[in-house]
């Protein structure tokens, strides 16, 4: 029996033991980790188990996975396995009809995806992270402006972002893009040419 079976499709009985979906959530022979395929390298919190992780080494590939002791879960704000001292501290993708991206908690780093069946229940969650730099604001990735001026999209060298001020003084980000010849350099504020370079040649005596 795959856990995440019993988590999908049996709302009073959402944890596998011993083969079995049960009340209880012990993890024994018969209910095997299941990986997941890495959508990007490091370390990613699982959809359905909040002391389970995985670590991915890069994208499409299939992930390590790991379980945190017993009374502990993982922090996706660290990548370390920390004391369970309340229920809020236990962090899961949480689906609901009508909705495809979901909070991971309290995390802005993680967020949930639900993909859906024709039935009530969705069949498949998945843990996306954020570009760095940005955060996941309920429906998307956005960058947050830590002041006014112009900021390196980290994701695209060609990319970059311009803070301002809005009428209501608040920082909006505005992405903008490089020519295609050219990179953003974020030490001079500005779009450069891209340099690219030739393997020297040798010649023999």
């Amino acid at each position: 029996m795959d856990w995440h079976y019993c988590q999908d499709m049996s709302l009073d009985k959402p944890y596998c033991n011993n083969g079995e979906c049960s009340t209880t959530p012990e993890f024994i022979e018969n209910c095997p980790y299941i990986f997941k395929y890495c959508i990007g390298s490091g370390y990613y919190p699982d959809p359905y188990s909040c002391d389970i992780y995985h670590f991915c080494e890069e994208k499409d590939t299939a992930s390590s996975v790991y379980k945190c002791p017993k009374n502990y879960v993982f922090n996706p704000e660290t990548n370390l396995c920390k004391r369970q001292l309340q229920e809020s501290d236990c962090m899961k993708v949480e689906c609901s009809p009508g909705v495809t991206f979901s909070a991971y908690g309290t995390s802005k780093r993680f967020f949930g995806y639900c993909r859906y069946s024709s039935g009530p229940y969705p069949y498949e969650k998945e843990i996306h992270r954020c570009p760095e730099g940005t955060e996941f604001t309920g429906k998307k990735c956005a960058f947050q402006c830590p002041a006014e001026g112009r900021f390196a999209n980290t994701s695209n060298e060609r990319g970059y972002y311009e803070c301002y001020y809005s009428d209501d003084e608040e920082l909006v980000a505005v992405s903008q893009m490089c020519p295609a010849d050219k990179v953003y350099s974020a030490e001079l504020s500005t779009c450069i040419q891209q340099v690219t370079t030739t393997p020297a040649t040798t010649t023999g005596l």
